[in-house]
Order: structure tokens, then C-alpha cells, then sequence
């Protein structure tokens, strides 16, 4: 009886070690290049069902299977096939407690990719943001495009209607941009941005009425909005209302001590409409402050410099709007002009000769560098660029006195009394006619 027990354990133990060493040995074949082939050849055969487990699990499965075939077939009795099945199990536990479950965690099922399709929002936004980025690069029309296909969308996004309206701004399409904004104001009644910008569009017209009443709606529903109190002054200022256009803008810098526009214009309506040159002044150099690449404040305060004969300082404002614009000719003829008077002619003629090659029809390019060539002594050369300016422009007086003056005396001096009229009278407002600038154009939201 001993005997037959000790039979039965040994048995066991050996189908225990025999099916754990075939499991572990089928676990790293697994590992093996050629583990694939193997596993398509198991699963070819009656115990392929078995196999189509994944990983470690799939691996352990054939091991059993596999080693059960192996080592007993045939002329086992019904007990030892009991004992044989009971070891397998034995060692399929601690093979799965080894690998198995480790295996799992760290292959974890691949999730299929989502099918989701966009919603209409979801589209017409995308569309919106590429319209953004077109507006941003200055390319309007393809920025009217993108805003009409998301609008044919989905046409209830306020701010898309919004954002075209300011494409159509760009482009000075007044009418329908006025149509795009009230759009927007119809889906969203308390836009003061829609209505502030829906009055420019009035005003480009030359409406003030409805423009004002545009500007009114706006502070309706924001009170402190500085820069719907600088749009009502520049209403007025358009009317010629000037003490109520400066009123309205020193009440935009109460609110907004940092609108550096507000100052530029309040200092434009006290120089040029109300002649108070000195606070006109102060109000240039605050927006200089707030903004040091303002050229058209810059421009003004080189005007109000030469005025009063501070050329020094106006040559140092040519300078940073040169900085600022390299390429602008009537910021280099303005600079030439005055290095001329402060007797620099030389350093000059770099920017007298860019001037004119900007622009080879300007009459005024072409006499301010026949003074740099006269004042250097090269008198042909003046003669030249005289002859020039006059076909362009054959009243211009500058070059009809210099021209009599060097056919006249030849090679000698330069005489004095001869001197055109004052610089700033003719040359220093080139680049300001007394208009004032536009606005730079909005930003898309």
C-alpha cells in the first residue's frame, strides 16, 4: 500500500516538474524570432483553441497542452490519468502565478481609434480659426472665405459674423461690413465692440449721425469704455467740433490713462485746430511713452520740434521713424532736409539717394538732393537733379531759384540770400498734410 502511494506522489511531482519545465521552456521559445511561426503551427491543430489566448496566458496554454501529449499518451489507467491531469493543473497555477498575471498588466489591450465625426460647431470653429490666422497675415480676402464657409456651417456664432465684419473692414467694404456687424449685434445684443466698429463704418461714409448713435449704444452698455468716449471725440473732431473733441478725449485719458491713441489725438486737435502747440507737444511725447513705435506721434513731434528750431531733436525723430519704417522715402527726404540745414549735407546724401531711388518721380526727392549736391560742390550733378524735379513739377520754386542760381554763377558759392523758404514749409509736412492718419485696423477677437 506504501508502495502504490509512493507511486501516485511520485508521479505527481513528475508530471508537476515535467509540465513546469515545458510551460517555462514554451514561455521563452515565446520570446524567441521564431515564436509566430510556432504559435500559427500550434493553432493549425486540435488544441489550437486552446493557444489563441494572448501573451503569457496563450504561451502557458500550449505548454500544457503540448507537454500533455508529449510525455503521457497511452497506457496510462484511469488514476494516473487522474493524477496526471491533477499535476498539470499544479503546474499551470504556478507557471500563470509566475507570469501570467504580470504579463497582463503590462500589455494592455490596444483601444480601437474613435470613429467620433466633428460636430457642426466643432467644424465651423475650425474654419473660424484658420479665418483668425488669415486676418492676422493681412490676407482678407481668403479671411472673408474661411469666415462664409463657417458661417454656411453654422451660421449662430456671433463672433464668427464679427470677425468677417472686420475682414470686410480691412478691405473698405463698408456696406458689408456694416451687415456683418449687425448680424452679430442680432445674435448678441451686448457687443459695444460690433457697435463701436459698426459706426466706423458709418463714419467712413461720412454718417456721424448714425455713427454717433452707434457710439452711444455702446457706452449704454459700457459706461467707462475709453475707447468708445475717443470714437465719440473723433466724431466731433470730423464736425469740427473742436472743444468737444478735446473734452472727449481728456475724458478717455481720465479713464484710460494709458490710451496712448487718446493722447495722440487730443495732442493733434490742440496743434492743429486750437493752436496750443506746447500742451500739443506734452501730448505727443506721452504717447511715445505708452507707444515708442507710434509713428504718426513721432512724425507730429518732429513737426513741433523743427517749429521751434530744435532740429537736433527732430533729426533724432526722423531717426526712429527710419528705425521703425526703413524703407519710407518721406521720413528719409525729411531727415536729408534737416542734416542740410545743420550743416551735415554729406551724411545726408545716402538717404537723398534711397529717397529718390524709392521714388525716381518726386520732384521734391529730386530738389531736396540737388541742394545736397549743390552744398557738397558737385554743381553738375545739381544741375541735374534740378532739371528733373522741374520736368515732374515745373512750378516748383525751390528748383526754378536753383536752377537760375547755378546756371547763373556757374561753379561759384552758393549765395545765401538765394536760400529757399523755410524747410518745414515745404518739406517738413510732407509726410503729414494736416489730415489726420487712420487708425490702425482692428484685431480679429
Amino acid at each position: 500500500m506504501l508502495g502504490v502511494v509512493h507511486r501516485r506522489m511520485s508521479t505527481f511531482r513528475l508530471v508537476i516538474v515535467s509540465h513546469f519545465t515545458l510551460a517555462l521552456h514554451e514561455i521563452l521559445s515565446g520570446l524567441s524570432p521564431n515564436a509566430r511561426q510556432r504559435q500559427r503551427v500550434r493553432r493549425s491543430g486540435r488544441q489550437g483553441k486552446a493557444a489563441q489566448g494572448r501573451g503569457w496566458f496563450g504561451l502557458c496554454a500550449n505548454a500544457l497542452a503540448e507537454g500533455a501529449r508529449f510525455a503521457f499518451t497511452g497506457g496510462m489507467t484511469g488514476r494516473s490519468r487522474q493524477v496526471v491531469h491533477k499535476g498539470r493543473a499544479v503546474a499551470a497555477l504556478i507557471v500563470l502565478a509566475l507570469f501570467g498575471f504580470q504579463a497582463q498588466a503590462q500589455t494592455p489591450p490596444t483601444p480601437p481609434p474613435s470613429s467620433r465625426q466633428p460636430t457642426q460647431a466643432e467644424r465651423a470653429q475650425a474654419l473660424a480659426a484658420q479665418g483668425v490666422a488669415a486676418y492676422r497675415g493681412s490676407r482678407y480676402e481668403e479671411a472673408v472665405r474661411l469666415y462664409t464657409e463657417s458661417i454656411t456651417v453654422r451660421n449662430d456664432l456671433a463672433y464668427v459674423h464679427y470677425n468677417r465684419g472686420l475682414a470686410y473692414h480691412a478691405l473698405r467694404n463698408f456696406e458689408a461690413a456694416r451687415a456683418d456687424f449687425t448680424n452679430a449685434l442680432k445674435i448678441n445684443p451686448k457687443d459695444a465692440s460690433a457697435y463701436l466698429y459698426r459706426a466706423d463704418t458709418w463714419r467712413a461714409q461720412k454718417n456721424f449721425d448714425e455713427a454717433m448713435g452707434d457710439v452711444e449704444r455702446a457706452l449704454a452698455i459700457e459706461p467707462a469704455n475709453a475707447a468708445a468716449v475717443v470714437k465719440r471725440g473723433d466724431i466731433y473732431l470730423e464736425r469740427q467740433d473742436y472743444q468737444r473733441a478735446e473734452s472727449e478725449y481728456t475724458r478717455a485719458i481720465a479713464l484710460a490713462p494709458d490710451n496712448f491713441y487718446a493722447h495722440y489725438t487730443r495732442g493733434f486737435v490742440r496743434r492743429w485746430r486750437l493752436g496750443n502747440e506746447d500742451a500739443a507737444l506734452e501730448d505727443f511725447s506721452r504717447a511715445i511713452e505708452l507707444n515708442a513705435k507710434f509713428g504718426a506721434a513721432i512724425a507730429e513731434r518732429a513737426g513741433l520740434r523743427i517749429r521751434r528750431n530744435d532740429l537736433t531733436g527732430a533729426i533724432a525723430d526722423f531717426d526712429r521713424l527710419i528705425e521703425f519704417s526703413p524703407r519710407n522715402a518721406e521720413y528719409r527726404n525729411s531727415r536729408v532736409w534737416y542734416l542740410f540745414k545743420t550743416g551735415e549735407a554729406a551724411k545726408g546724401l545716402p538717404d537723398a539717394n534711397l529717397a529718390v531711388q524709392l521714388n525716381p518721380r518726386s520732384a521734391n526727392f529730386l530738389d531736396t538732393r540737388a541742394h545736397i549736391h549743390e552744398a557738397m560742390g558737385d554743381h553738375v550733378a545739381a544741375l541735374a537733379d534740378f532739371r528733373a524735379a522741374l520736368k515732374f513739377d515745373p512750378r516748383l520754386r525751390e528748383s526754378q531759384a536753383g536752377l537760375r542760381r547755378l546756371e547763373r554763377r556757374g561753379s561759384g558759392p552758393q549765395d545765401a540770400s538765394s536760400e529757399p523758404r523755410p524747410a518745414e514749409e515745404v518739406y517738413g509736412r510732407n509726410f503729414m498734410r494736416g489730415g489726420k492718419p487712420d487708425p490702425s485696423l482692428p484685431q480679429a477677437q
